[in-house]
Parts: structure tokens; C-alpha cells; sequence
């Protein structure tokens, strides 16, 4: 499908109807801007040193797939299936990606820098963020189940719309940092407070 070292540039790749696609080999070095890739099945795929420009993924299933310094700048996912996914492996500068309605379990997210990183109704059980840099992102509409923030900058970051968020608050850094009523009363209980909301 794809070639090493190859440039494609506005292309609108589909998936035929039934059919797991994407290619058998690993890729390097090759560009994609202002492409569309829909319905795209990528099992354990390698994309190395690559780079993805103002791309959009749609109802595309990407399992363990890993990013090697690969660069993602202004790519947004949609209805996308991204299973142990190694985020924190793609090139770190310039990282701009938006996440809506994708299931992300078991993905990693360490020692990155996401500041205003968006994600809007995702599923991203058992998902790790551990050390990195949220200041400002929004986790609206996400189930966060079991999701680690292990000294994490969790500064001005929006849970509010999020659901089973649990914070490790002994080593995240939590400043300006909002969450729901029922959250609050969980964090306040796991640090051994006892919450009264009738007084």
C-alpha cells in the first residue's frame, strides 16, 4: 500500500468493505499531509521516523502499534480503536493530536509534554500518563478507569466531564486542577476524610 521514503499528499485511503487492510512490513520514512485514512485495520504495525500532516483517522483500529519518532502534527482521530498504542515513542516536538470518541485502552502516554491536549468522549482504561505535562488538557466525556497520573503535571487540567478518575494526589502536581463534586468526594475519601455533603 504504502512504500519506504514515500510522499503522499491529499490521498483518501479506504478500506474495502471486510477487509483487514494495512500494510505487512514496516514503514520509514514516509509523509502523509492533508491525507484521510478510514476504516484502516493496523495490527503491530511499525511506523518509523515517519510523519503524519494535518491527517484524520476515521473508524480506523490500530492495535499495539508503535510510532518511533514519528511525527504527528494536527491529526485527529474519530471513532478510532487504538489499543496499546506507545504514544510516548513519536517524536515528542510538535505532538498535536485530537482525540474524539476513540477507545485508547492500555495506551502509553508517559514523560510527555500534552499541554491543552484534548481528548472528548474516549474509553482509555488501564491508560498511562505517568510524568507527563497536562497543564490545560480537558478530559471531557472520558472514562478514565484504573488510568495512572503518577507525578504528573495535572495543572489547570479540566475532569470534569470525566468518570472514574482516580489521582494519585501525594505526587501529581494539582493547581487550578477541576473536577466533579462526586470526584472531589472520592479524593477527599482516599485520603482518609470522611465527607459529610449534608453539612
Amino acid at each position: 500500500m504504502w512504500m519506504n521514503g514515500g510522499t503522499y499528499d491529499s490521498e483518501h485511503f479506504v478500506a474495502a468493505s471486510g477487509e483487514a487492510s494495512g500494510p505487512s512490513a514496516d514503514l520509514v520514512d514516509v509523509q502523509f499531509e492533508d491525507c484521510v485514512f478510514e476504516g484502516l485495520v493496523l495490527e503491530a504495525q511499525m511506523f518509523r521516523e515517519c510523519a503524519f500532516e494535518r491527517c484524520q483517522f476515521i473508524g480506523c483500529t490500530m492495535n499495539r502499534v508503535s510510532l518511533a519518532d514519528t511525527r504527528l502534527h494536527e491529526v485527529v482521530f474519530e471513532r478510532c480503536r487504538l489499543m496499546g498504542v506507545d504514544w510516548s515513542a513519536a517524536r515528542q516536538f510538535g505532538f498535536d493530536v485530537r482525540f474524539e470518541e476513540c477507545q485508547l485502552d492500555y495506551g502509553l502516554f508517559e514523560d510527555m509534554r500534552l499541554k491543552q491536549q484534548i481528548f472528548v468522549n474516549c474509553r482509555m482504561v488501564e491508560t498511562e500518563f505517568s510524568g507527563s505535562d497536562l497543564t490545560g488538557a480537558s478530559f471531557d466525556g472520558c472514562d478514565l478507569a484504573r488510568t495512572r497520573f503518577h507525578r504528573a503535571n495535572l495543572s489547570k487540567v479540566d475532569f470534569r466531564g470525566a468518570e472514574n478518575v482516580g489521582l494519585d494526589l501525594r505526587t501529581a502536581r494539582l493547581a487550578k486542577t477541576q473536577v466533579g463534586l462526586q470526584t472531589a468526594i472520592l479524593l477527599a475519601e482516599s485520603m482518609g476524610l470522611v465527607v459529610d455533603p449534608t453539612r
